[in-house]
């Protein structure tokens, strides 16, 4: 395994990129191609070249690694590096990328306080830039100057974060251990309205599968706790008329046979009765 060779002044190494694209030196090679990738074609081409970014990446995120007991000093240590071209900005997102993406999902907690004061301190130009276009909105609504050089220069600078954004962000159905691939980024930032009426719809969508699934639910609990008894209860009623049905039917036959054999011994009586009078 090749020696890292110790940061300059300027805190970063001098590695050439053979080191970098040699998985004995850095085993999660997937990371240093899309790094790669995005400072030789991507929107990082006019930042630096691909090999300078990686040399400052690999310092602080070596850095990371010798102080897990001083978190803070991390963060003092980014916002050393210049903010003016977009550089920090970059550094951070691509350190968290290093380190599985944002939202943080870390499970060593040492490492998990330095990564969320990482995001913070990401989240903070995100926010800034939207913060930015929507002030230059505000004046074109209040009747002030609008100035369209600047909204477009701002515009075109939260296209180039939200490009950004989308090869750091984990998915919803991704982890943070999975590779995150270089996606075809929009022209435009996503429209805040639209992803929130989708979002909404999606939450009516869920909110009817599981009211269905809950009535099925019901349903199903009722036959487990009353199905069983009602069904024997109806077996038993419609059992106890099959049988009463015979039960009456032989009633009745008995009480027709008694009444024929009372029918015979009265007309016997009476002829009986009737012969004692000739013989009188």
């Amino acid at each position: 395994m090749t020696e890292p060779s110790r940061p300059n002044n300027e805190n970063k190494f001098s590695h050439d990129l053979n080191f970098y694209f040699n998985s004995d030196n850095i085993r999660d090679q997937h990371l240093v191609f899309d790094t790669y990738e995005y400072f030789e074609n991507g929107d990082g081409i006019e930042l630096c070249s691909a090999l300078e970014f990686l040399n400052l990446l690999y310092w602080h995120y070596k850095f990371i690694d010798k102080n897990l007991n001083t978190p803070y000093d991390v963060i003092t240590q980014v916002q050393k590096v210049p903010e003016e071209d977009g550089t920090r900005h970059v550094l951070l997102a691509f350190l968290l990328k290093w380190y599985g993406g944002y939202p943080v999902k870390e499970l060593r907690p040492k490492y998990l306080s330095i990564l969320r004061l990482l995001e913070k301190e990401y989240l903070k130009t995100l926010n800034l830039v939207v913060a930015e276009k929507q002030a230059e909105l505000n004046k074109g609504l209040n009747g002030e100057e609008f100035d369209q050089l600047n909204f477009q220069e701002i515009e075109k600078s939260e296209a180039l974060l939200y490009r950004l954004d989308r090869m750091v962000k984990i998915l919803p159905a991704e982890k943070s251990t999975t590779p995150q691939p270089v996606r075809a980024p929009p022209e435009s930032p996503i429209d805040p309205t639209v992803a929130l009426n989708n979002t909404i719809r999606a939450l009516n969508d869920q909110n009817r599968t599981l009211s269905n699934a809950v009535a099925r639910h019901k349903a199903v609990a009722w036959f487990k706790n009353y199905g069983m008894w009602f069904a024997l209860i109806s077996g038993a009623f419609l059992l106890g008329g099959f049988f009463g049905f015979f039960k009456f039917d032989s009633e009745k036959i008995q009480l027709s046979e008694q009444v024929s054999s009372q029918k015979k011994t009265i007309d016997s009586l009476k002829t009986t009765n009737k012969k004692n009078n000739e013989r009188l």
